[in-house]
């Protein structure tokens, strides 16, 4: 079997769980939208406690912390998984994509101001 394969389904593979998770998410929100709708037709008081429970938005602040935080560590098990098998001069550059952007997302986590 040819070297090529292994990318091609890599990108395959990735491309399949961007996709489910974003069908998964747009699910979420839409039965949030439908459950409120429902409430509102039965009469029923939304308070802001109900709203705020119900949704499905996350704060940007710990949203910004956990994503920097799960990107540097990926970047680092790359970083060491290439160092471990002997192949750092493959596995650096992959290793240091997801690192930056979890320093970005940490950095923009530390820099805002949220309310």
């Amino acid at each position: 079997m040819s070297g090529l394969w292994i990318p091609v389904v890599g990108s395959i593979c990735i491309t399949f769980i961007l996709i489910t998770y974003f069908m998964l998410k747009s699910r979420d929100k839409a039965d949030v939208q439908t459950t409120i709708r429902d409430a509102l037709d039965k009469g029923n008081p939304l308070t802001p406690e109900l709203i705020e429970k119900m949704s499905v938005i996350k704060s940007p602040k710990v949203a910004d912390l956990r994503r920097g935080i799960v990107l540097v560590s990926l970047g680092i098990a790359v970083f060491l998984a290439g160092w471990l098998a002997g192949e750092l001069r493959d596995t650096s550059p992959i290793s240091m994509f997801p690192l930056m952007l979890g320093f970005g997302f940490l950095t923009v986590w530390k820099i805002n101001k949220y309310d």
